[in-house]
């Protein structure tokens, strides 16, 4: 794209090309000379600068859609009545489970809508198992996948919360997370993601990838996946977005921390219908993030022409 002279101040793009004939195409690119966020023209052509975004899809429904990350929906409900610090959380496709990360280690099981059911059940069918800060269903497999922090194991309990005796994962110090992804799991410890060959009996290590980059060394938090991607939670309730196969950073990430809360305010996330669900021990809640899609262009470098 080039300008006249040295007039040019930034490069913007269509998002909307209004009803007068202006005589662009929606999504095209023009240098502009104004430092305008957004310019709208007298045909009624509406252009947005490089570098801002615009969340109102409905307005521009032309444009170039792309993510945008997560935004608080605004709903969230209570799990005080159960348990006051809360670790990981999962769903299973018609329930919520969410453990306690006290020392009783129970995990809760909770409707669509938040409702307890008047079910919980162990990590380990013991009342031993302590700080489950990692927990995630797996529909494939049929198996919920607990992490303990507490003794730096891994369990996995069948769909009648019954343990499977026979499969554990041991030896990992500071496991913070746990999910499945195709046929390899990954465990979250301290600033590394370890990818293991899921096998019958527990797992086979394959490799693990630091992630320090991006959250800061030992602030990773969580662990999870929506099914093609996995995802990193930090302690600032940022998170991150990695490829399954090389634990590749995609640089996508956004904030879940919906009441800004101090890095204190320990707790997981899980998909369910596209939408995220993360917990925290400060404030005993579930709360609810949906998909923000926006419109723009990325930050342009001016080019004399």
């Amino acid at each position: 794209i080039k300008g006249v002279g040295n007039t040019m101040t930034a490069i913007s793009t269509l998002i909307s090309a209004g009803g007068g004939g202006g005589g662009s195409n929606v999504n095209d690119n023009r240098v502009i000379n104004s430092t305008a966020t957004s310019i709208t023209t007298e045909s009624g052509e509406v252009w947005l600068k490089s570098g801002q975004v615009s969340t109102d899809i409905s307005t521009y429904p032309g444009a170039t859609r792309f993510d945008g990350g997560f935004g608080y929906s605004t709903t969230n409900w209570s799990i005080a009545s159960e348990m006051s610090r809360a670790g990981g959380i999962t769903w299973d496709g018609s329930y919520f489970y969410v453990a306690d990360r006290t020392r009783n280690g129970q995990i809760h099981k909770y409707n669509a809508a938040g409702v307890y059911q008047n079910v919980y059940f162990h990590g380990d069918n013991t009342s031993s198992d302590n700080e489950n800060f990692g927990l995630h269903w797996d529909a494939t497999t049929g198996y919920f996948y607990v992490a303990d922090q507490w003794d730096g194991t891994a369990q996995r309990i069948n769909s009648s919360y019954t343990q499977d005796s026979g499969w554990s994962m041991t030896g990992m110090s500071g496991i913070y997370g746990i999910t499945v992804l195709g046929n390899y799991i990954y465990t979250l410890r301290g600033n590394y993601v370890h990818k293991d060959l899921l096998t019958s009996s527990g797992s086979s290590p394959s490799t693990s990838v630091s992630i320090s980059a991006q959250t800061g060394s030992g602030q990773a938090q969580d662990l999870t996946t929506d099914g093609t991607y996995l995802y990193v939670k930090s302690t600032s309730g940022t998170v991150y977005q990695y490829t399954g196969a090389s634990i590749g950073y995609t640089g996508l990430s956004f904030s879940i921390n919906a009441l800004s809360n101090a890095a204190t305010a320990i707790g997981a996330f899980c998909f369910k219908n596209g939408n995220i669900f993360t917990t925290n021990s400060i404030d005993d809640k579930v709360f609810e993030w949906t998909p923000v899609q926006k419109v723009g262009l990325a930050a342009q470098a001016n080019t004399d022409g």
